[in-house]
């Protein structure tokens, strides 16, 4: 008879408490999946924009190296170009103070001195003078040698 009582005991609420523990214990276990989940598409994106950031960062170290790479050409290009233009000043005052040395003329002799005065002004580093722009100056010079009757 022990047995059959046995049988007849409601056992729903030991059922009910086991389905609520197995939920308990699955729902941290959902959590956490659902919150790494997250975590890791949070990580995918950061990953993202410092793989981004770096890929710029490289683009902007190029670009400075580039940069700096040009200006040194250009500093040399400027070096040169103040270089021969050196030159051609230093042949220029050659040139002038032949012709000064030729001219019979006291004017015309006057005219060259001053030309041959403000172009070896115009070599001399650091030396700033008030002089009329370049074009105008040479125009004015080479109208006046024919005019005088400077032999050119």
């Amino acid at each position: 008879m022990a047995q059959h009582f046995a049988s007849f005991l409601d056992i729903s609420d030991r059922v009910a408490r086991s389905q609520e523990l197995r939920e308990a214990k699955e729902t941290p276990k959902r959590r956490v999946d659902i919150r790494t989940r997250c975590l890791q598409e949070v990580n995918a994106r950061l990953q993202e924009k410092v793989e981004r950031r770096q890929r710029t960062e490289a683009t902007l170290r190029d670009a400075l190296a580039q940069g700096q790479e040009d200006i040194r050409y250009r500093d040399f290009l400027i070096r040169e170009v103040n270089h021969r233009i050196k030159n051609a000043l230093l042949l220029a005052v050659s040139l002038l103070g032949v012709q000064a040395r030729h001219v019979d003329s006291p004017s015309c002799c006057l005219a060259v001195r001053a030309t041959l005065s403000r172009t070896r002004h115009g070599i001399v580093p650091g030396v700033q003078h008030h002089r009329p722009p370049l074009r105008r100056w040479t125009r004015r010079r080479v109208w006046l040698l024919p005019r005088n009757g400077i032999p050119i």
